[in-house]
Formats: structure tokens, C-alpha cells, sequence
């Protein structure tokens, strides 16, 4: 998707691992399949994400905006255009990460020893090594001791929603995905006059707004099913009881 980058990337890839899976219990404890998924996603956004970036000018995660910032101070235009005026350069690109791709491999190789030793160390020592990391990068952003509350506010909250069981993919998006529909909507409606026919008139915007609208009839249409139909077997279960 153009502009999510690999954190979307890798949430929605381990929730269609877990939807998908035959073992929905073994997630959250060090399934393999778990951990695969959002990894394998992670790693392919860095190529694909490429993709909208050469084609049509949209870069697909921040790296590619910085690479899209890196061609146009170099007088590349990315677009269609791109291939034919400079057919070299993006014949470059793909052998570079041709190469990049066999180097993760042995690089992925020559760490594994040290990441499973980290692994399995003491979870109070890992916990305490993450935190240390997440508070001293939040504040080298701004050297704000506000921002630090908010993080711990948020992780006070997510405990709780762990005890209530709540899901955590949805607040991730949410809190992912927010920024970038608020600006691209106001973007949206400051092109067109604060008009909402713009999103409707576009053939583009209105096939993707009615795939959507699909995912989301399905979704509650599987749900509601499930829940008929176990209301039915345990009702059938009762009456065969008696």
C-alpha cells in the first residue's frame, strides 16, 4: 500500500497468519508462524515499496520519500517517463537489490547465534534493555519529558488492555494509519473546495472505497454467522442433553 510502510506491512501480515492458521492459540507465545509473517513482510516492503515509488511518483514507506527527495535533487523524475530517459539508472537499482537480497541472507546468518542468545535471556533484563531503548529514543526526538509521560500512559493503558483482552492490531493501525488518512483527507478536501463528491467522482477512489466497504460487509456478515451458528449448536446441544 502506498505510504504504509513495513509497520503496517508487518501487523497485517501476522493478523492474516493468525486468521489463516489451523494453531490461533500457539500466537502470542512464539509460534513460528507468528514470527514469520510480519518478518517476511517487513523485508518485502523494502522492494515493493518501490513499486508505486518508480511508477508513479508515490513513495511507498519513509525511506523511498527520502529516495524520491534523492532523485529529484539529481533531476530524476520518477514516473513512467523514468524508465525510458533513464532506463540505466532503474536497471542499477534492481541489481543493487538483487545483491542486497543475498546479502540479507548471510548477514541473517552470521547474527542468528547472537539474537538467540539475546532471546533467551532473562525476561526482566530484556524487558528492562527495551525500555531503555524506547525512552532514550523518544526523547532524542525533541529532549521532551512530556513525550516520555506519554509514553508511559500509553503503556500503562496497554497493560490494562491486555488484562481485559483487548486486541492490540486495531489500536496499532489506528494509531499508524491516523495520521496519514487525517492529512491526505484534509489534503483531499482543500484540492477540492471542501467538497466530498471528490472521492466518489474518481473511478480510482470509488473502487477502492467499495473494496472496503466489502471487507467490512464480510467481516460482520463472518461474524454474525459464527455467532448464530454457535448459538444454534449449543442450543441443539441442549435439547439433545435433555
Amino acid at each position: 500500500m502506498p505510504g504504509a510502510g513495513g509497520t503496517v506491512a508487518s501487523f497485517m501480515s501476522y493478523n492474516e497468519a493468525k486468521r489463516w492458521s489451523k494453531s490461533k492459540r500457539e500466537f502470542g507465545k512464539g509460534s513460528p508462524e507468528g514470527i514469520a509473517a510480519p518478518e517476511t513482510a517487513n523485508n518485502a516492503v523494502a522492494e515493493t515499496s518501490l513499486i508505486p515509488l518508480l511508477s508513479f511518483g508515490i513513495p511507498g514507506s519513509n525511506s523511498t520519500a527520502i529516495l524520491l527527495g534523492g532523485f529529484l535533487i539529481h533531476g530524476l523524475i520518477p514516473g513512467p517517463m523514468l524508465f525510458a530517459r533513464s532506463g540505466d539508472i532503474v536497471a542499477d537499482l534492481y541489481v543493487g537489490l538483487f545483491f542486497a537480497a543475498i546479502a540479507l541472507l548471510f548477514i541473517g546468518i552470521a547474527i542468528m547465534p547472537v539474537c538467540i542468545w539475546l532471546v533467551n535471556q532473562p525476561r526482566p533484563y530484556l524487558n528492562a534493555f527495551i525500555m531503555a531503548l524506547i525512552m532514550s529514543g523518544i526523547y532524542s526526538i525533541n529532549n521532551s519529558l512530556f513525550e516520555l509521560s506519554v509514553v508511559l500512559v500509553a503503556g500503562v493503558i496497554g497493560y490494562f488492555m491486555r488484562l481485559l483482552k483487548f486486541p492490540f492490531l486495531p489500536t496499532v493501525l489506528g494509531l499508524v494509519l491516523g495520521f496519514m488518512i487525517e492529512s491526505n483527507f484534509r489534503r483531499s478536501l482543500l484540492l477540492s473546495g471542501d467538497e466530498l463528491s471528490i472521492f466518489f467522482n474518481d473511478r480510482i477512489s470509488l473502487v477502492l472505497l467499495s473494496v472496503a466497504a466489502l471487507f467490512i460487509i464480510g467481516s460482520l456478515a463472518r461474524r454474525l454467522i459464527v455467532f448464530l451458528f454457535a448459538g444454534f449448536t449449543s442450543k441443539f446441544a441442549d435439547n439433545d442433553g435433555r
